[in-house]
């Protein structure tokens, strides 16, 4: 998905049906959201967490309310595929599968018996009717598709996912887990989220992109930024990583918004990530050097201007 004529870019990192957590950073981005503004959701939006069905029920409700600003589009708002949202088409396809028991327990055990709990299936049905055969598997998968169609607007959400995202002119790429420096960008497919080893080792532009912004690490450092990459991961955040000898806060949420054309390049600062905490709340750090504020940015009401 190619982002075009943007002022800012919004980037939220893996949800993982958190939908309370999501609720507060929509309660914190809402009011902050302009038009020329663009949206990114890095993937794994379902998946492990308790709410799954909430958390998408949230995404579609945000979606309208982002929407409803002047001069904005349907292509302004992106959201990515994810190793849970991969997993989460794969089940639904499972009959075709060489080995349908051993990979459906392997995706239970990589936190897509969430998604099912939330549509009001049993998880251990799955492995029974894997055991008997395609027939009866095919059934079950019918009735999983169906138990989601039951709620509008998740199956066509799902549907809208994106490989990753772009500024036009070579600015920011976007993607969820990761992606091999080897291959050029076309040829990536499922690299996006399984590949994520060799993001750390990112030492130059890639592909004509400045910087490479990814929602999920599976060792969960928080946030990480580098000359080329960026890495929000919403794990708990040690206060040393966020500001110097403040108090640990917990797990954050983290966002991303990145000056683009001419601003990117004249700006020292090349990109502002705004850290949104689950008690809301926010601290900025400045790109690429990530020198923290020491002030609460709420004590000043609103986020510094670009």
């Amino acid at each position: 998905a190619c982002l075009r004529s943007v002022r800012r870019i919004w980037a939220v990192a893996s949800i993982h049906g958190e939908a309370r957590r999501l609720e507060a950073l929509h309660r914190e981005l809402g009011p902050r959201v302009q038009p020329g503004d663009r949206l990114v959701y890095l993937g794994n939006l379902i998946g492990r967490g308790p709410m799954v069905r909430q958390t998408i029920e949230e995404l579609l409700l945000f979606r309208r309310e982002f929407l409803s600003l002047e001069h904005s589009f349907s292509c302004d708002i992106v959201y990515l595929r994810g190793s849970q949202e991969e997993m989460w088409q794969k089940l639904l396809q499972l009959q075709f599968a060489s080995d349908p028991r051993n990979v459906y327990q392997w995706m239970l055990e990589n936190g897509v018996g969430a998604n099912l709990i939330a549509y009001g299936i049993n998880p251990d049905e799955g492995l029974r009717e894997a055991r008997t055969g395609p027939v009866q598997l095919t059934r079950w998968t019918s009735r999983v598709r169906q138990a989601m169609r039951f709620h509008p607007g998740h199956q066509e959400l799902l549907g809208t996912l994106r490989r990753a995202a772009f500024t036009e002119g070579g600015g920011v790429l976007f993607v969820n887990a990761g992606l091999d420096p080897s291959r050029p960008l076309e040829t990536q497919k499922d690299s996006f989220w399984w590949v994520s080893g060799q993001f750390a080792r990112i030492d130059q532009p890639y592909g004509g992109y400045r910087r490479i912004v990814r929602g999920f690490c599976p060792e969960h450092p928080g946030l990480v930024l580098t000359d080329f990459t960026a890495t929000l991961d919403a794990a708990k955040t040690s206060s040393h990583s966020v500001q110097r000898d403040a108090v640990s806060r917990g797990r954050s949420w983290p966002l991303v918004f990145c000056p683009t054309g001419r601003s990117w390049s004249k700006s020292k600062r090349n990109f502002l990530i705004y850290i949104i905490f689950s008690d809301s709340t926010i601290l900025p750090h400045f790109g690429p050097s990530a020198t923290a504020i020491t002030t609460d940015i709420q004590n000043h009401g609103d986020f510094p201007s670009l």
